[in-house]
């Protein structure tokens, strides 16, 4: 049970703190798992703090987790990767189950953080700068938090060289960073991002335009440092979201430029592999402005030019890398003037594929074009035989149906059901067929042709027969005929 230093209980915790709760605040989950880390005496001693405990818990590394009461409720934190968001993990768990069975006793020498915060106010500075040089010596990340002090306060606005160089450090990795170490990999290079908010909010516009190349240098650094990260907990990518959330805020405030502005986020854009600048000309229209705008699509249009046109049949192949970003790069300029026709012309370009036609009729459908919609999806229909797209048969089957049209949307879901039928095909068949008061008819045109499958592959060497029979049972239960399935 947690004690306070003089070892009267501490009511206020411990009335909090019970079983229900923990399973209520960490769900079933969590609570099994830390349940068995207490079990396996992962938790270290208990700490008094004030009003609640502290401790280590051994898991993939070792965590540090604080369980404290606040006005009736439960205060918690953990430094491991799933309490980020503020989630109550399975370390809190264990150290919660711990005070609970009092197996993990508190150091009777326990000593607070306002006993800590009187000896150190205590000290004279010589002696706390003395401490701090002693840890900062074997402490990294304490020794870069003191270095960018240093070259945030260098007279005459900050030292973007030393901050360039601590980023060469915080990106640089050994070998492969896994996933466990991804987090603090991200989490040093987020320290160098929390000091440049800082010059961001408090400095000039003049330090701002410095702080412009020194973002566009990190996005950069750690795009290339991506390779080599196991990042599937997004850790890195998150830094990456920040420094071009910072980016546009450094643009924003120092006004470069607009044309070469233009310039180089064009190229940023063109030449980025994580997608940092993606839609660049729509984010920084309000920095760009109509003259930065021109610039940059004057730009695209040059190699817009010589982008060939694909159409059904092509190899798809060709949609991909720089066409992509050059595509995308245009769509963006059409979506800013707000010309269909531009749209229209720029989705056009590629028609490789069935869902480019879907592109260009929900275009029209958005711009109350229904007619226009209609026939490119239709198009879609007969560009692609034996490719039969499902999202352009419920469009056309939604615009006839709009159309008020019940028995063409139905005939357009029977091509659909002919391709590859399922339930849901069959509900959708069977909407539109009532509205049409066709149903009987279409109902015993659906059921014979999944039973024709259901024959043919019973004859068959693959035995799809079980599949067609199933969906029988599946369509006759939708139904509600118990009976039947």
């Amino acid at each position: 049970m947690a004690r306070t230093r003089k070892g009267t209980k501490d009511p206020s915790l411990r009335d909090i703190l019970d079983k229900a709760t923990l399973i209520g605040m960490a769900g079933e989950r969590s609570f099994g798992r830390g349940q068995e880390y207490f079990k396996e005496r992962r938790v270290g001693p208990l700490i008094s703090i004030k009003d609640g405990v502290s401790s280590n818990v051994r898991g993939t590394n070792k965590y540090k987790v604080r369980l404290r009461s606040r006005a009736g409720g439960l205060d918690h934190s953990c430094s491991c990767p799933a309490a980020a968001d503020g989630s109550f993990c399975k370390h809190c768990v264990a150290v919660g189950l711990a005070v609970l069975s009092g197996r993990a006793k508190v150091k009777e020498t326990a000593i607070s953080t306002e006993d800590v915060r009187a000896v150190l106010a205590g000290k004279r500075k010589d002696e706390l700068v003395s401490m701090i040089m002693e840890y900062a010596a074997d402490d990294e990340r304490l020794w870069g938090r003191l270095h960018m002090d240093i070259a945030r306060q260098t007279p005459g606005g900050p030292d973007l060289a030393a901050f360039r160089q601590m980023l060469d450090i915080a990106t640089e990795n050994e070998g492969f960073v896994d996933y466990n170490s991804s987090f603090g990999f991200a989490r040093g290079i987020d320290e160098i991002v929390d000091r440049l908010d800082e010059i961001l909010e408090q400095d000039s516009a003049a330090h701002a335009r410095g702080v412009i190349e020194l973002l566009e240098y990190a996005i950069g650094s750690v795009c290339e440092a991506m390779g080599s990260v196991d990042d599937s907990a997004g850790a890195l990518g998150s830094v990456l979201d920040r420094l071009a959330d910072l980016h546009l805020r450094a643009c924003s405030k120092a006004r470069p430029d607009p044309v070469m502005l233009a310039q180089r986020l064009f190229e940023l854009e063109l030449g980025s592999e994580y997608e940092s600048y993606y839609g660049a000309v729509e984010t920084y229209k309000h920095v760009l402005g109509k003259t930065g705008i021109a610039q940059y699509r004057k730009l695209a249009d040059k190699l817009w030019k010589d982008v060939p046109q694909l159409r059904p049949g092509d190899d798809t192949r060709e949609r991909y890398g720089s066409r992509s970003k050059i595509t995308h790069m245009m769509l963006a300029l059409a979506r800013i003037s707000g010309d269909l026709d531009e749209l229209v012309s720029v989705l056009s370009r590629d028609l490789s594929y069935p869902y480019c036609f879907l592109e260009i009729a929900t275009a029209y459908k958005d711009a109350g074009k229904h007619n226009e919609a209609l026939e490119w999806a239709q198009r879609g229909i007969v560009s692609f035989p034996g490719h039969l797209d499902p999202r352009l048969v419920d469009f056309i089957a939604e615009e006839y149906d709009r159309q008020k049209s019940p028995g063409d949307a139905a005939e357009t879901i029977w091509l659909g059901f002919m391709d590859r039928p399922s339930v849901d095909l069959y509900a959708k068949l069977k909407k539109y067929a009532i509205r049409a008061g066709e149903w009987d008819d279409w109902k015993g045109m659906a059921l014979e042709h999944v039973r024709k499958l259901s024959r043919e592959g019973a004859s068959s060497r693959n035995g799809a027969c079980p599949m067609y029979q199933t969906l029988l049972v599946e369509i006759f239960l939708w139904e509600k005929d118990i009976e039947t399935a």
